[in-house]
């Protein structure tokens, strides 16, 4: 048996709370969270209790995007000069085209 490296991929969707993440090897790609004519990146530009005041002031709803696959790449390169292997977990592709922009960045 290797004692290789392993890091898990996930996106923002999981809502790992950091201390649950530590200890592990855990990166998360962001979400967007698109509100109004503002775009931000889940968990980077815009906090939960940041997202839960504006909910409760705004007369409309945020959607959300995935990442893009040149934003999956990206990712998967930094993530990849840490550790050995990647394994992704990733919200369901019945719900999200997640999944198809990051095999698409493979």
């Amino acid at each position: 048996m290797t004692n290789q490296k392993i890091t898990i991929v996930t996106d923002s969707s999981a809502y790992i709370p950091e201390a649950a993440q530590e200890g592990l090897n855990i990166s998360v790609i962001p979400l967007w969270l698109i509100w109004d004519d503002e775009h931000f990146r889940d968990g980077v530009d815009i906090d939960p209790q940041t997202f839960y005041d504006r909910l409760k002031k705004s007369s409309t709803l945020p959607t959300s995007s995935q990442p893009s696959a040149k934003e999956f790449e990206i990712f998967f390169h930094q993530v990849a000069k840490e550790c050995d292997a990647i394994a992704g977990v990733l919200v369901s592709s019945k719900i999200s085209g997640t999944v198809a922009c990051a095999q698409t960045a493979l």
